[in-house]
């Protein structure tokens, strides 16, 4: 346990990792208790320009300068430390630490956006074989792309994962919430499922109190309850905890394909306009394929749609259809790719596109990897075509990846 303290000392910034267990550092191992140690970097190099000129103390890590200049930036664009493990045989858990952004626009942990937080807190039981009971801070399910990890993902920043995340406000920080749900595979491995009951939105405190005279959302106080079930056409999927790989590099085929959603009562934030009796439900549907086919001579193909309609009520700024789609080619080591979102809000203002082309190399699978995408992007806005459309942002990104 030493070189464990002398980890989480230095570290104390980054985040408690969630890759997968080949990676791990093992730190201590009896029979009943196994601990293992993930460190996950992702330092980045990104260039922005065009798109709308942000505030001067804005601190977000897409846009231009203030003045409408190219914005060069270098900073870490995740920092985890990850701890997980077993007890007692039927027990697991999993501890992530997460600094995101950390440095951008020369900010090094002085506010919210890039501070040090828990982004994994999971006690898991296992009393039968791939039959688990997880308690905790949990990455909610939906899809494929939404519950991606971020370490083992094709595209710089997964497509169906920021698409989703940008629009399940319900859930408090990165998709998570507390709660407490089923997770398991069925039927000789053919059918993975996750089901459960969450905390959703609240407005008692946060971002989502209500201003003096405003409807409280969820006055009642039921839970969210989500899920998603997927079926394997071929390999197995839902082995790993808590997110999905887009792409594998183990030399396995996998196919599978999913449904998903989520519901909570007058749980829709921003949709209450009179009084609590008028807020509206909250629900999200989704629905996407996932392909990572291994072709001869160390060669694989991969794609993966996703398909979205989350509802808050007519009018609100996150009511729309969104698809995601993921889609690379790796020869050997090299691997080119292209991905992005659309997302058409009810409002019509408050909309979003991204599109990227890029190219991978994987000096040691996903251990080790260097990647470049050019992207253009509109975080929320008026989609091309129509009357005053939004300027497109445009980046071009070089990110590194140590996870071991």
């Amino acid at each position: 346990m030493r070189f464990a303290k002398r980890c989480i000392v230095p570290l104390s910034f980054a985040v408690l990792l969630s890759s997968p267990p080949a990676w791990a550092i093992k730190v201590t191992s009896t029979p009943d208790f196994d601990l293992n140690i993930n460190v996950l970097l992702q330092p980045r190099l990104q260039m922005d320009w065009d798109g709308v000129p942000p505030a001067p103390t804005s601190i977000a890590p897409d846009g231009p300068t203030a003045s409408g200049q190219m914005n060069v930036d270098f900073y870490i664009k995740r920092a985890r430390l990850i701890a997980r493990g077993t007890a007692f045989k039927w027990f697991g858990f999993l501890v992530t630490l997460d600094t995101p952004n950390f440095g951008v626009r020369g900010n090094y942990g002085f506010n919210q956006n890039n501070a040090t937080f828990i982004q994994d807190l999971v006690a898991t039981a296992t009393p039968l074989t791939d039959f688990n009971i997880d308690f905790g801070f949990i990455l909610v399910p939906l899809s494929h792309g939404s519950v991606s990890t971020p370490s083992a993902q094709s595209a710089i920043d997964a497509p169906g994962s920021i698409l989703a995340g940008r629009l399940m406000n319900n859930s408090s920080r990165a998709s998570r919430q507390v709660g407490l749900q089923y997770r398991g595979m069925l039927f000789d491995r053919k059918v993975h499922l996750r089901l459960g009951a969450y905390e959703g939105a609240r407005s008692s405190q946060g971002i989502n109190a209500p201003a003096p005279g405003e409807p409280t959302v969820n006055p009642n106080g039921k839970p969210m309850i989500g899920g998603m079930v997927r079926y394997n056409i071929l390999g197995v999927e839902g082995l790993t905890f808590p997110g999905f790989p887009s792409i594998y590099l183990d030399g396995k085929t996998r196919f599978s394909v999913g449904i998903g959603g989520q519901y909570q009562n007058k749980g829709a934030v921003g949709g209450c306009k009179v009084d609590e009796a008028s807020c509206p439900d909250y629900y999200a549907l989704a629905a996407d394929t996932f392909i990572d086919y291994v072709l001869p001579g160390d060669s694989e193909v991969i794609f993966s749609l996703n398909g979205y309609h989350f509802d808050y009520g007519a009018g609100n700024a996150r009511t729309g259809n969104g698809l995601a789609v993921d889609l690379g080619y790796r020869i050997g080591p090299i691997e080119p790719q292209v991905n992005g979102f659309w997302f058409n809000s009810d409002p019509k203002n408050t909309s979003m596109l991204k599109w990227a082309a890029g190219i991978n190399y994987f000096f040691k699978g996903h251990e080790a990897k260097i990647g470049a995408e050019f992207v253009g992007l509109i975080n929320s806005g008026i989609l091309p075509g129509s009357p005053n459309a939004t300027p497109t942002l445009h980046q071009f990104i070089i990110q590194g990846q140590l996870a071991f």
